[in-house]
Order: C-alpha cells, then structure tokens, then sequence
C-alpha cells in the first residue's frame, strides 16, 4: 500500500488487489487498467506469472511492471514476463516509471534512506479493506545480522533503516478502529529508544490497541522491556528460535544458544506474553528424532502457538549456494518454496522422512497427550507465573483452541498438495 498511496499522491487511479484478502482469485474483471504492477516473492511468483500472462492476453495495450524480492534477486527470470521489472526498492521510480514509462526493461531501484518520507499508508485503496482485522505496519528495512536461509539482507542490505517514532506513532494513530496491529519487522527492536517511545504511546493510547511483534530471542532478555510491552497491549510475540542444537544454530549463523531461547520465552511467560516459536527442520544435524524433541519443547515451554517451516534453499542465499554446489535441490519449481514443502535432500533422512516429519510433528501436539499437558500448564502458569486464575484459563483456552485447529490444517495440507507429494516421489 505504500507504492499505491504514492502513486494516489501523484495523481494516479490506484486499486490495490490481493487474492488473500479478497478470497477470491483474481479474474478478468479486475484487469481494466493501463498498468498492472504486481509485487512477487518466490512462492508467488508463479501465480504472478500466470496474472500477468491473463492481463497481456486481455488487454493488449496495457502495460506489466513486476517488483518485489523475487523479481529483484532474480531479474533475469522476471523480465520475460513483464514489459519492465524493478530491482529493488520502488518508492524513488515507481512514479516516473508510470508516468513516462522506460526504454530498459531492467530498472534498478534505490535503497530508501528517509523511511518518514514514505506517505502514510492508505486502507482506502485496498479492495476488501473492511473484512481486514489484522493491519500489518512494517516501519524498518535492512537487517545487522545474516542468517544463512535469508533472502532479506540481499535485498534491504544489511544497514538497520528505520522510521522515527513519532512517524510511526502518526501512522498507529490512523489505523482504523478494532483492528489488530501486527509489527512485521524483521527487528522492530533493534533501536530501543524508538521501541521505548513506541510502547510510551501506546501505554497512554485511549483506545487500548491490541498488536504484535516479531523479535531476536536475546533482545527479550530484559524483564522491563518484557514488562513494558504487556502494559502497552502485547498480545503475541514471534520469535525465531529456528533449532534447538547448538550446531544448527552455529551453522545457521543465528547467534543464539538454547538457553537463550529458553531465557526468553520464560521471561515473556512470566509476563502473559503469548509466544509464538518459529521452528526450522531439516539442518545438516537434524536426525528423525528432532520432530519429537521440538514437540517436547513446545509442550514443555508451553508455547501458545508455534510454526514449522521446512528449510528451504531461497534465491541469494547462503544456504542454496551451498546445497547448489553439492547437487542437493530437487527442484526449482516456486510453488514449493513457501517453506511447508521439502525441495532438497536432507543428510540424516530423506526428503519423505522431512516431509511427513513436519506433519507429524504437529499432529503430535495436536493429540491427547499434548491436549492433557495443555490442561495441566493451567496450575504451572498459576504457580510458577503468579498469573491469576482467569489469566491462566485464557492462556490455556489459547493453547488448545490452536491445536485443535491443527488437526483441520493438516487434513486441509494432505488434500491440497496431492500434486507436490506425486512429483516428490520422483524426484527420489
């Protein structure tokens, strides 16, 4: 919405469509535009393809510009597809590349300095913006540290840019009413001052807004700030703790250790915080057996929610340079890059072994055992916590009204990706 409220500003008719939203995919009748302007990541990108394709085929004289972090670290892919492609960042060029259009069909962004200069973002052009209940702000780019399976330094680069807290106050003060605000920076914290003016406001903010947040485990090592953050409306906090062996998280580069994860999440716990521990299976050190130690983890800690991804070989990064110069990528088709699918050969199991170990996993937690140890983490969050018995009850509700849900997720999971399990099994 930030590229839609500046080309609005610049005296553009912009409609901002996306499928998730929507519910619904995108069909004919939305294609009546001079430009179609489609922003890709690598599990979309075929779908994007397939858009822009339809909307050429329509509409013969208007014209496709594709950005976003596929098309920019893979260019040369995109091109094809579009009568021009942005690399980069588009706030700089987006405008003049509309208006005049372009002779290269490669136009290179610039990486944005000024984040307050960005115009305020604009819920009028997104269609379908009142079924929307959870309003993503995402107000830094750029990351200090380099995680072997991300794509975000070679894309934002590795400098830490952000907007001021005052600019990200304006923007909290119009984000319409009973909506639940979700931070999606990938280091929301790395400036405290900032973070600390940002709590200050909503701490004093009448209408008590809800939010999240992703965060570093070692950034959540301060009891105050974990303190803080309760008192201003936290809800849930994300975090990254990836693996729980040390070698994986050395050789991921991940700077953490598992005391570390365990620190953290004890202190979120002890201050009703709601976790969200964000899993990877498949390292090089990772045997069967790490499925059942992550669900032991996730009992054990009492994790609200929990999410597990597949490590995947994403463009420009360390880890598919790697599994590309030792010949362990089964295959380059996009679709499976959402993180759920095994596209590579593990070292300690097979590809079918990762597969339905992840599932698995899940429905682990989502059994009676893990139904039971749900109940019981009732009296613990009372005893160990101190939390009162209606905080405990709802933090309990939380944690099995998730894994309920679990079980309709994986069935929903096995009936759609009939077509990815019949190409795995020939890929082996």
């Amino acid at each position: 919405m930030i590229l839609g409220a500046k080309l609005k500003g610049a005296g553009f008719n912009v409609r901002i469509i996306d499928e998730s939203v929507l519910g619904r995919r995108i069909g004919d009748s939305d294609m009546d535009a001079d430009w179609l302007c489609l922003t890709l990541m690598t599990p979309t990108a075929p779908r994007g393809y397939e858009i822009a394709d339809r909307f050429r085929s329509r509409n013969p004289r208007g014209r496709v510009a594709i950005g976003g972090i596929h098309p920019s670290l893979l260019p040369d892919e995109c091109v094809p597809r579009a009568d021009v492609v942005v690399q980069g960042e588009a706030e700089e060029v987006i405008v003049d590349l509309l208006r005049s259009g372009s002779s290269e069909k490669l136009v290179q962004g610039a990486r944005l300095e000024d984040l307050d200069s960005i115009p305020l973002m604009d819920y009028s052009l997104l269609e379908g913006a009142e079924r929307v209940r959870f309003v993503p702000l995402i107000t830094s780019r750029g990351c200090p540290f380099n995680c072997a399976f991300c794509s975000c330094t070679s894309m934002f680069g590795h400098k830490h840019r952000r907007q001021s807290g005052p600019r990200v106050i304006e923007e909290l003060k119009r984000v319409p009413e009973g909506a639940f605000v979700t931070f999606s920076d990938d280091n929301l914290l790395e400036d405290r001052a900032r973070f600390d003016a940002i709590l200050n406001f909503l701490v004093s903010d009448n209408r008590r807004r809800k939010w999240s947040c992703s965060a570093r485990v070692t950034q959540i090592h301060d009891e105050s700030l974990a303190e803080k953050m309760a008192a201003a409306g936290c809800m849930n906090v994300t975090m990254g703790i990836e693996a729980l062996d040390s070698e994986a998280l050395e050789g991921m580069n991940k700077k953490q250790s598992p005391d570390d994860i365990r620190k953290a999440v004890r202190i979120l716990r002890k201050h009703n915080i709601p976790v969200t521990g964000m899993f990877i299976f498949g390292w090089d050190s990772h045997s069967r057996r790490v499925f059942d130690d992550v669900a032991r983890f996730c009992d054990a800690e009492r994790l609200t929610t929990f999410v597990f991804w597949i490590l995947t070989p994403l463009p420009c990064t360390r880890v598919r340079n790697e599994m590309e110069s030792a010949g362990r990528i089964l295959t380059n088709d996009w679709r499976w890059y959402d993180l759920q699918h095994a596209v590579f050969k593990p070292k300690q199991m097979s590809q079918a072994e990762l597969q339905s170990g992840m599932l698995d996993a899940y429905s682990r937690l989502a059994g009676t055992g893990s139904m039971l140890s749900c109940a019981f983490g009732f009296f613990s969050d009372i005893a160990e916590n101190g939390l009162s018995a209606r905080a405990a009850l709802a933090r309990t509700i939380g944690r099995l009204r998730f894994r309920l849900g679990l079980r309709n997720v994986m069935n929903q999971w096995k009936e759609n990706n009939g077509v990815f399990l019949e190409s795995m099994a020939g890929w082996s």
